[in-house]
């Protein structure tokens, strides 16, 4: 004779084993497939969890979170104040720019760049730019904490043929400067 713990026991298991039954049977074969592909993906999205570069990813998002709220409070103090549209024009115009430049408008450019540079050599190699820095620095330098010369002196100065062909030069060079400009 079974004993009362042993009864229960397997009314208990016949219990489960019609729940399974009944499960078994509402289950149909769409919901089996769609378990199965659902089952396929996490495994999918745990294999991409788990490789080394998500987990790099993973142990620095940390690290870099403060950094990034940093950066989307920026971002959004940036949208408020409307300066983040302006950068979006600016950039959209600079682009349009961009496009709108040619081969030959590039060319025209970089000719005109040439033959500037080319004038600035020649008159580099035309004119002693640096003798008359030195002379410039020089005077200057003699003339620093020095009186204005009295009237009397710069006509001493006149009876010197050095000076006097130094200023008729420099006369020259001052009437032809507005002829040449």
């Amino acid at each position: 004779m079974e004993s009362v713990s042993e009864r229960e026991s397997n009314e208990t298991t016949e219990k489960i084993q019609g729940l399974i039954n009944g499960a078994m049977q509402s289950v149909s074969t769409p919901m089996i497939e769609d378990t199965a592909a659902k089952a396929v993906r996490m495994i999918e999205l745990a294999d991409d969890v788990v490789q080394p570069e998500t987990v790099d990813l993973m142990k620095k998002l940390p690290e870099l979170s403060e950094s990034l709220e940093k950066i989307l409070d920026k971002a959004k103090r940036l949208e408020e104040s409307g300066a983040l549209d302006t950068l979006f024009q600016l950039s959209e115009m600079i682009n349009a720019m961009k496009k709108s430049v040619t081969g030959p408008m590039i060319t025209g450019a970089a000719e005109k760049i040439i033959r500037g540079v080319e004038t600035a050599d020649d008159l580099a190699q035309k004119i002693p730019f640096d003798g008359m820095i030195a002379a410039l620095d020089t005077a200057k330098k003699s003339r620093t904490g020095q009186k204005p010369m009295s009237l009397f002196k710069i006509i001493r100065a006149l009876s010197d043929p050095n000076i006097r062909q130094d200023l008729s030069f420099l006369l020259a060079f001052l009437e032809e400067l507005p002829k040449s400009a």
